[in-house]
């Protein structure tokens, strides 16, 4: 006795369960297609067509046919459907006079199969009227879902134009030229700019050149070669430096201190192209080391020595004094300014009867 009670206990459970999940999962809608039942389109007063309808109606109004047809099944009034598991919206499909849109005739009503979603829970068209055929009539067509029970028994125009739009964007065609087009307009702006820079470089360098002073304006003249210093005149008192080409001797030239760069007979090209680049013209400036000449002469060895006459810096040579000495900001302003005066000298172009 107990066994049966519980096992009834169990079936109305389950019952209960099955019930709630599919009121959860079915959707009840209002229904209407004029093409159901088959009936309304045969003339029932024929008997063998009356006979067909009626055997092709036994073997098609069936529940599955229904489902399949209508997305649902249809309940006993004929005017609404219930829903199957994954279909769950509703939809109504109904036309209207393009120029008197409260008169409204209903098309279809029912289940929609479609795959968009509709998360509406009313009925509201929102896309553009399409128009039925023929092209001169003024009847249009509209359409809406909406996802709750019989929510499309009541239907509601909302589409304003250009508001609510679905057509689709025009993309503008693919221009097959348009990567010769692109190098060639790169081409073109790149030349273009080198043009005006050559052309802007040209008019600078005229424009800059006709305006410094000539040498001829000031009646300066050429420099001749300072005359070669004998051995009679300078006399050498120790050496102060040796290289890997040459030494440097300090030496006395009419009772002033000199310094002379003596190169052995092995290096004469160096001594030759160090000479040249000191007899320059205008190489005098107080920032440049002060050239007085070269000589040659007979070592006491019976080898031929070059010599090299300059002004005698008593602190060395630069690289020499910075290893051994730290400089102060004044000082290393001061330096600073005696090397930008001396490389704008050296690179200062200097023209001579317009050239």
């Amino acid at each position: 006795m107990h066994r049966n009670s519980g096992v009834t206990l169990l079936i109305v459970w389950l019952s209960l369960l099955a019930g709630l999940k599919r009121g959860q999962a079915e959707s009840i809608c209002a229904f209407y297609d004029k093409s159901f039942p088959l009936s309304s389109f045969v003339d029932t007063k024929d008997t063998d067509t009356d006979n067909a309808v009626k055997s092709y109606e036994g073997e098609t109004s069936s529940k599955e046919m229904e489902k399949a047809s209508f997305g649902g099944e249809i309940l006993p009034d004929n005017k609404t459907i219930r829903c199957v598991e994954d279909k769950t919206f509703c939809y109504t499909l109904w036309s209207a006079d393009a120029h008197n849109k409260t008169q409204i005739t209903i098309i279809k009503q029912g289940c929609w199969i479609g795959e968009e979603a509709c998360t509406n829970v009313n009925c509201l068209s929102k896309t553009e009227p399409k128009p039925i055929p023929p092209s001169n009539s003024s009847q249009e067509s509209k359409f809406c879902c909406c996802s709750s029970n019989m929510c499309n028994e009541n239907v509601t125009d909302v589409y304003v134009p250009g508001l609510h739009t679905t057509a689709i964007p025009v993309f503008p065609e693919f221009d097959q030229n348009y990567r010769e087009r692109t190098i060639i307009i790169s081409l073109v702006s790149v030349c273009s700019v080198a043009l005006v820079t050559i052309v802007v470089y040209f008019l600078y360098r005229v424009l800059v050149t006709s305006k410094r002073v000539s040498m001829d304006s000031l009646n300066i003249m050429e420099a001749a070669p300072p005359p070669n210093i004998t051995l009679e005149d300078l006399k050498l008192s120790c050496n102060v430096n040796r290289g890997r080409y040459s030494e440097v001797w300090k030496g006395l030239l009419n009772d002033q201190e000199v310094a002379v760069k003596i190169y052995p007979a092995n290096y004469k090209q160096h001594y030759l192209n160090e000479r040249s680049i000191y007899s320059l013209p205008f190489m005098e400036h107080e920032n440049l080391l002060q050239f007085y000449g070269s000589d040659e002469r007979l070592s006491q060895e019976g080898n031929m020595q070059y010599m090299l006459i300059f002004n005698y810096i008593p602190i060395g040579s630069l690289s020499g004094y910075l290893k051994h000495n730290t400089v102060d900001w004044p000082t290393l302003c001061k330096m600073c300014i005696s090397f930008t005066r001396g490389l704008a000298h050296l690179h200062n172009d200097i023209t001579k009867g317009g050239k």
